[in-house]
């Protein structure tokens, strides 16, 4: 054994090893980096470390029969072995790598808007995006029954932070909450992560963002942890501690991003949560308590008193408006609703995109226009085709009108 490690001293196989080990690592990074920046798929680290790797024995070949001083002549092992451990690393990454999209992460969609306009957008491939099922937090110690909005008000606060980067794709515990309600969790809270992770698995998601919220005196503290649906292993977690729950949201969404691996790029809308929704505390808290009501109890007349609380407190806060018009649209005041649905129209830039679809289809349907609420649903369902509300709304409005035909494809221009 001696006699070996000297030999491989010699030969200098720990240096050029040592030497490889730094360019692949430094060949990882690269690739890491031009993902990043230029948005292509995502699998290609995993081709160059999985490449780096089995090359190695083409790289201690080389080593071990020219590492040691003086000319060498080729051994007929590397002639033969190298060219095999070529091949065979082609052939693993084939294997690998075959049916894996490897050009970039993103395509461009033609669409066409609610007035005609064909106008041309970039938008993430299906397969990266983020689809992600969010769960209400469970409650710390230090907040009781009287607290239990803030359980829900946060994750759908994150939502709206997290929703203009259409790399994340959420579905909201309002999409599956009566699924955990039949399973005997009628608030949605306190499931275990096992059950949560069978419900997101009939979610067809990748992920699934849970967590616990929690008070000591007027400090907030939150923990977000963000886990592989189909392992049922942590991707990652976040914490975040102050008195500003939505500036903790905000800090929170940051780390969320960092989790899910989303890819940081310009052109996209990161506003503060308080823009989204509203600075005042108390209005935030009334709409918090109203989609508690409404989400958890169905109580409906509770709903509206605390929603349209909300809208006095801040008239600006687009978010409750629109929730407000529709509390009454379900309480059958159709006209009524369509006052708050224009407040939310005149602050449509406090959504987020995919928002805005469902607020100007709204409006348009409440305002007998229907061709444009189609126009604006179709165009919804082509940007952002794996969107649950987009294509619920896009169904019924099918049905209603009575056409069969499927859902239109995306245009694409490659």
């Amino acid at each position: 054994m001696p006699g070996l490690a000297a030999k491989l001293m010699k030969r200098r196989v720990p240096h050029v090893l040592a030497i490889y080990a730094g360019a692949s690592w430094g060949l990882v990074e690269f690739m890491a980096f031009a993902v990043d920046e230029f948005l292509l798929s995502p699998h290609w680290t995993r081709v160059v470390m999985v490449g780096v790797l089995l090359i190695l024995p083409s790289v201690l070949m080389l080593a071990w029969f020219h590492g040691a001083p003086g000319r060498d002549e080729m051994a007929r092992v590397e002639k033969v072995g190298i060219p095999a451990n070529l091949a065979f690393a082609v052939v693993v990454l084939w294997a690998l790598f075959d049916g894996e999209d490897l050009g970039a992460a993103t395509t461009s969609v033609s669409v066409e808007t609610e007035d005609g306009e064909t106008v041309e957008r970039v938008i993430p491939k299906t397969e990266f995006r983020k689809r992600t099922a969010v769960f209400p937090l469970d409650l710390g110690p230090g907040l009781g029954d009287d607290d239990a909005w803030l359980a829900y008000a946060v994750p759908v606060a994150l939502l709206y932070d997290l929703m203009p980067d259409d790399f994340f794709e959420p579905v909201s515990f309002q999409s599956f909450g009566h699924r955990l309600s039949g399973l005997g969790f009628p608030n949605l809270l306190g499931v275990p992560l096992a059950l949560k992770r069978e419900v997101s698995e009939e979610l067809h998601v990748e992920f699934m963002a849970t967590g616990l919220i929690d008070r000591t005196d007027n400090r907030y503290r939150v923990e977000l942890a963000v886990y592989e649906v189909d392992t049922g292993a942590l991707a990652g977690e976040t914490a975040r501690e102050g008195p500003d729950l939505l500036e903790l949201v905000d800090q929170l969404s940051v780390g969320a991003k960092e989790v899910l691996k989303i890819p940081a790029r310009g052109g996209i809308e990161d506003l503060p949560a308080r823009e989204r929704l509203t600075a005042n505390a108390a209005a935030m808290e009334e709409f918090g308590r109203g989609f508690a009501k409404i989400v958890v109890e169905g109580d409906l007349p509770a709903s509206l008193q605390h929603v349209d609380a909300a809208t006095t407190l801040d008239p600006t806060f687009a978010v409750a408006q629109h929730l407000l018009s529709s509390l009454l649209l379900n309480d059958n005041r159709p006209r009524e609703a369509v006052a708050p649905l224009q407040a939310a129209l005149d602050h449509l830039y406090r959504f987020p995109e995919r928002v805005r679809f469902q607020v100007k289809s709204d409006y348009y349907f409440a305002t007998q226009q229907t061709d444009k609420a189609w126009g604006v649903l179709g165009m919804w369902v082509e940007l952002y085709p794996e969107d649950l509300l987009a294509l619920r709304n896009y169904v019924f409005v099918q049905r209603m009108r009575g056409d069969g035909t499927a859902l239109r494809e995306p245009r694409v221009s490659r």
